[in-house]
């Protein structure tokens, strides 16, 4: 699995995940990573999941981790771009009832009240 991860402003952050999210060892280094790299004040995640070709309760972790961590601080995590394998894993798991998800990175930012031309 790979990752980029950048930061839209002092609030919002944008990863892009690519590969397979299937490695639970894998999970610690890109949380701290996460931590590391985006601003003290980052309340809102919006994940991009347009290159992953693969999930399971590993990957399903990762996103709820930073479900948790954004929620509890009065932010959002938004999933972008899902496959239509991930969208039938997040209804089965009934975890589409929890995430919010958007077409676009703009929709994203619209749903977070923040500027779309970042």
């Amino acid at each position: 699995m790979q990752f980029n991860l950048s930061n839209l402003n002092n609030s919002t952050a944008l990863l892009c995940l690519q590969g397979s999210l299937l490695e639970q060892h894998a999970l610690p280094a890109l949380l701290a990573a996460i931590k590391e790299n985006t601003h003290p004040q980052t309340i809102n995640f919006i994940v991009d999941l347009q290159q992953i070709t693969g999930m399971n309760s590993s990957g399903l972790n990762l996103l709820l981790q930073l479900l948790t961590k954004s929620r509890n601080t009065g932010g959002e995590t938004i999933l972008v771009h899902l496959p239509q394998t991930l969208q039938n894993l997040l209804v089965v798991t009934k975890l589409n009832q929890i995430f919010t998800t958007a077409q676009t990175l703009e929709q994203a930012l619209q749903l977070l009240g923040q500027p779309t031309n970042i």
